[in-house]
Parts: C-alpha cells; structure tokens; sequence
C-alpha cells in the first residue's frame, strides 16, 4: 500500500499530553457559563476531552484534537465513590477501558443491573441504554471512554427526568435551559417522541479544500471535486438530485489511494450522450482507466458508459440503481407531462417531495444540492429516468463489475434490486441493512470500506 510522510512538527500537534489537558467542567463555565458543580452533578468529577470530529458542537468542543466522524475519546476522573448521573447515549455506543481503579458500571432505567470493571478491563454498552459509572476503589479511579458516532456527531444525550428535578431545585430552571444549548436532554426512559431538530449541512470547508472545476466539452459544461493524486482514479457520478458534494465524505477518506473525481454531469438525457461525454472528460484529463461508480440514474448511466467504453473501466460499481427502469417508470409520471412541466416547477415539487422526508443527513443534503442545482439540468435526469431504455449487455468480466445496494432502500423495489443481481450474478454483490437510496452519504463509512477494499 502507498505510505504518506508526516513531519515531526505535524505529528507534534496530534499528540496530546495529560498534563495539559482541561476538565470539561472548567471549559463550560466560560464557554456556556455552567457553574462547574452543574457538571460534576451529571458527569465524573472531572471529564478531560481528548478528541471529537470535526463536526462536533456539544460539552466536549474543547477537546484539543478533531478528527474524522465516528470517534470521541474522554478521560473520566473520579475520586472514590465518584460517577455520573444515570444517563443514556441515543445514537452512540460508549466503549469503558478501566486505567486506574475499579468501576461498577451499572445499566438500566433504574440502575438495577451492574458489573464490576478492574485495571485493563473493557465493556461495550450499546446505543440507547441508560448507564452509570461509579468508582469503587479506595483511590482516584480513571475510566477511557470512546464513544462511537454515527448520523449526528454531536453525540446527543439524555438524563433521567429525576435528575433534572433535582438540578432545577439546586441551580434554578436557567441552567436547564443553558445545558440544552450543549445536548443535554432530561428524558431518558420516557416513551414518548420528542421534537426531532433539523439537521443542516455546510460544504464551505469541503469546497475550500477541493474548489470545484469546470471542463466544457462538445457545449457541456462538466463540473467536478477532486481529491487526492496517481494513476488510480475514481470517478463518482450522483443520482438525479445531488451534485459533486454528495461523495463528500469519499474526497475525503479515499485520497490517499485514488485520484477521486466526484462529477456534477451536465443535463443530457440521454445515456449515450452522458458516456460519450465523460469519455471527452477523461481524454482532457489525461485519464486512460477509471473505477467508476454510479448511484441510482448516475449508476444508470455508468453502465452505458462500461457498454461503450469497456476498455476503460477498471471496476464497475452499480450502487441502488436498475438496468430496467420499466418499474420506476410505471409508479411515476409519464414522460411526456414531465417534458411539458417546466424546469423550474420540476424542482420546486422535487424539493416539496424531500421537505416532506424525515429529519436526518440525506434530506438536509438533498435540501442543499438540490436547491443549488440548475432546474434545467434537473429536469434531464428527471426526465433520462422517465424515458430510460434498458441497459445492454456490459463486455465486461463478472470480477470487474460490483453491485451494491441497500435493505432499506426506498425507491428501488425489491424486484428491480433482483433485476440487478440477475444481470450481474457472477459478480460481487454488496447488501447493506441501511443506507436508503443514498449509502455513499447515509453509510457513507460502509461504501467508503467497499471501495477501499476493491481497489486493487
């Protein structure tokens, strides 16, 4: 595998001496003015972050390291007898490793179950489970916990509704409301749905980093984000709605193994014309080969292009797509009232359709991409899926073509899915359990590891 030279001054940063480290206590009290006896009512004595993502906002944003999503790391400090409130992470799983002391950790609404931690013990409690940790050595017990993130980073969680009585009653109904502003929320075991805030999404930093470049060829302005260098090159090509920032999080994790090319195409509607193009691309790129990976039109398309252009495709991936789009084309409008439907009043409904989807990544992205997208070229996708003819035969060998999709898929049905893994038996076929219609951005992590893994 190809290496990557870090200078001393680099790896300097990312090291992290106890010694300098701050209690999040000390941090709130004059980032959100919390008393710090707030927070060693709810947390640890003391709570010292070490590393959040990039995208956290919450207790712990005074960490001294950011790092990529999935990961928070904190040391807890407790004097003996010492422990946070009962308390439950909603999306996150908090992974214990005892360093000095023991801990019971005990689980449940109540608290009625326990086990007992010692030096170098480990525990893994799961997502949605109420927990606490007490030190119940004779000295000062510390206790790793690494918290696995996924959706949002910030890592939301809840406390008992007792606990917050018995706050209000010591600090006053001001201070409830200033840990809310961290993500803090009082209603841990109670059943009833809560308010589901809207997530937002902001690509100034992605842009900063990857500016986005043009190439005209033949009258069509192709658009593209690139990351990373070398003969290996991955080309990523968004459904109907999205735009290059879409493969977000692959610019980001691939670049040190492909040269990524994540591609905004122009509005033709036919397959032909978007394959001949991107051949055009490629020839001004100087790229011979490509990985390429299409999702739902774009992995439509994409199979035009290995039909067409067979000598130029290393891998093949069909990510939530169709070869016969037959099915799609019976449950929406026909093609002739859509051709009719002017451009701009198809992004409207289109945007109307993902207003209506619940709250989360892909419907706060697709808000985003959506509204920055020409109508025009809008409504040639839309209307390449309503007029899509079934894909031909691919010249291609099973081992170069990979098919992903998705359990919970909501917009490729159960048969056309089958229709894909029909075509493409021989090849390799990855399910996901979740993902919807969008895993390069809802499991972005999963289809990340899928390209990774295939790249040789």
């Amino acid at each position: 595998m190809k290496t990557i030279k870090v200078t001393p001054e680099t790896m300097r940063q990312r090291h992290v001496q106890f010694a300098a480290l701050q209690p999040y206590q000390k941090q709130l009290e004059s980032a959100a003015g919390l008393p710090p006896a707030v927070m060693e009512k709810l947390a640890a004595h003391k709570v010292f972050p070490i590393l959040v993502p990039k995208a956290y906002k919450g207790r712990s944003a005074g960490a001294p390291l950011r790092g990529e999503e999935g990961l928070i790391a904190a040391l807890a400090e407790c004097p003996p007898g010492d422990g946070p409130a009962l308390h439950c992470h909603e999306q996150t799983t908090e992974n214990f490793f005892v360093v000095e002391g023991e801990f019971e950790v005990s689980w449940g609404d109540k608290g009625e179950d326990s086990i007992l931690l010692k030096p170098c013990d480990f525990l893994s409690v799961p997502a949605g489970v109420c927990r606490t940790f007490r030190n119940v050595s004779d000295k000062t017990g510390r206790l790793l916990a690494l918290i696995q993130t996924t959706g949002d980073q910030s890592d939301p969680s809840a406390f008992t509704p007792d606990v917050e009585r018995d706050v209000q009653r010591e600090f006053g109904a001001e201070i409830i409301e200033k840990l809310r502003t961290i993500g803090l929320r009082f209603d841990a075991g109670i059943d009833a749905p809560r308010p589901v805030q809207p997530v937002t999404v902001d690509f100034t930093e992605l842009l900063r980093q990857h500016p986005e470049k043009v190439i005209e060829h033949e009258g069509a302005a192709w658009r593209y984000m690139e990351a990373g260098s070398g003969d290996r090159v991955l080309v990523m090509l968004p459904g109907a709605q999205g735009t290059a920032e879409i493969h977000a999080e692959q610019l980001r994790q691939l670049a040190s193994q492909y040269r990524v090319i994540s591609l905004w195409y122009p509005g033709l509607a036919e397959p032909e014309q978007l394959a001949d193009g991107l051949a055009g691309v490629l020839d001004r790129l100087g790229i011979d080969k490509v990985h390429l990976f299409g999702g739902s039109f774009g992995g439509y398309w994409a199979q035009f292009f290995a039909a067409r252009h067979p000598q130029r495709v290393e891998k093949l991936y069909v990510a939530t797509s169709f070869v016969d789009a037959t099915v799609l084309q019976q449950r929406g409008k026909p093609a002739a009232e859509l051709i009719a439907t002017p451009a701009e009043a198809l992004k409207q409904q289109r945007l109307a359709m993902v207003q209506q989807w619940p709250e989360g990544i892909a419907k706060a992205t697709l808000l985003a991409l959506t509204t920055k997208q020409d109508a025009e070229n809008l409504k040639a996708r839309i209307v390449g899926l309503a007029t899509a003819r079934p894909v031909p035969a691919l010249d291609l060998p099973a081992e170069k073509i990979i098919v992903i999709d998705c359990e919970d898929d909501p917009i490729i049905p159960p048969a056309v899915r089958q229709q894909v893994r029909d075509r493409y038996a021989k090849s390799k076929h990855y399910l996901l359990p979740r993902g919807g219609h969008f895993p390069a951005l809802t499991n972005a992590q999963a289809v990340t590891d899928i390209l990774r893994g295939n790249a040789g």
